[in-house]
């Protein structure tokens, strides 16, 4: 048997978590993944130069920029794949949410509890692997205080264990895109420490990658 060569990927990312730029420097993601950083003062160059990534990863955030708003916009309406991390929400990245099928809830009254992940979608191609133990314990993982966000459209992947949506797919648009209701920091979650962050970073990145 003949198997086809493997072409490495390439990511764009906008994106300030220590952890994701780890993850997907070439120490990390070598041969599986080339990333180019982004930087928000040159986002006008990067429109104009056309030269879009397979997947963009990028933090919510940034969405206070028009540039950064377009970007996003391009690549879902080429058939590319977007990972929007949401780490900070405003009336604009709301605003912006609402446009791409999401709804920014208000955060529950009075101080809770770190939450778990408690549900998971075990028959998507991104979460199937984690069925077995050899990806680490997804029921490991705590975020705290997570965005609140419902999609009537999207697909929720991970719920906690109070029922709310964590993680989620959209395929309204040709480009599939992932939403996270967390940011990647160490106030906002453990999954970062845990040996299945990578395997699912990396295989939630192919899954949004066009296929050929």
């Amino acid at each position: 048997f003949a198997l086809p060569p493997v072409q490495e990927g390439k990511v764009a990312l906008l994106a300030q978590s220590p952890y994701l730029r780890l993850a997907l420097s070439p120490e990390v993601m070598r041969g599986q993944w080339a990333t180019r950083l982004l930087e928000p003062a040159q986002l006008a160059a990067e429109l104009a130069a056309n030269n879009d990534a397979d997947v963009l990863c990028i933090e919510s955030n940034y969405l206070q920029s028009g540039d950064a708003r377009k970007l996003l916009g391009r690549y879902l309406a080429n058939g590319r794949g977007v990972f929007l991390v949401v780490n900070r929400v405003t009336l604009l990245t709301a605003g912006y949410l609402r446009e791409l099928g999401f709804e920014a809830l208000p955060p529950a009254a009075g101080p809770l509890a770190p939450a778990k992940f408690q549900y998971v979608l075990g028959n998507h191609p991104v979460m199937h692997p984690f069925t077995s133990p050899e990806f680490g314990n997804l029921l490991d993982v705590q975020v705290t205080q997570p965005t609140r966000l419902r999609s009537p459209q999207a697909l929720p992947l991970i719920f906690s264990d109070t029922g709310e949506p964590l993680f989620f797919q959209s395929s309204q648009q040709p480009g599939k895109l992932f939403v996270s209701a967390f940011g990647f920091e160490r106030d906002q979650t453990t999954w970062p420490l845990q040996p299945s962050f990578i395997p699912f970073l990396d295989l939630c990145l192919q899954h949004a990658r066009a296929e050929d």
